[in-house]
């Protein structure tokens, strides 16, 4: 009987440690956001952006020029699924010269990345399931 009490505590402590814990996701790789306002369109170089932020988070083509992303957010979603949204986005294209063709920066709004969103929604149908495992090993444990 002592057996089934403790193992009943223990249940409802992790399941209560897992209702008041954060999930946190991130995505790209921090960079300074300090030299946004020194780009200048149809002046800036290449060699500029990389030396004002580093190598991109991901390089693309769009429409057969090159183009840089630098991307840095931290999504926070809270047990009472409520979501936190950190970070920004910088998307910089150049044309056929090498020289800044246009540049889009954001600090993003409340929307989560559905990527993040995606990841977690996974992560609380597994949890889910492990909750239900650890109370049906329970109760054959409990059974014996």
């Amino acid at each position: 009987m002592m057996l089934k009490l403790t193992n009943l505590i223990i249940l409802v402590l992790i399941s209560g440690l897992l209702l008041f814990c954060a999930t946190t996701y991130k995505i790209g790789k921090q960079y300074s956001t300090e030299h946004v306002e020194n780009i200048t369109i149809g002046k800036t170089s290449e060699k500029d952006i990389l030396s004002f932020f580093g190598d991109p988070w991901k390089t693309g083509i769009i429409n057969g020029n090159v183009v840089y992303t630098y991307c840095y957010e931290e999504i926070v979603f809270h047990h009472d699924d409520s979501i936190d949204k950190n970070g920004n986005t910088l998307i910089i294209e150049f044309d056929k010269n090498k020289t800044v063709r246009n540049y889009y920066f954001n600090i993003p709004g409340k929307g989560p990345n559905i990527l993040s969103l995606m990841l977690h929604e996974n992560n609380k149908m597994i949890q889910q399931q492990e909750q239900v495992a650890q109370q049906n090993q329970i109760a054959v444990n409990s059974s014996k």
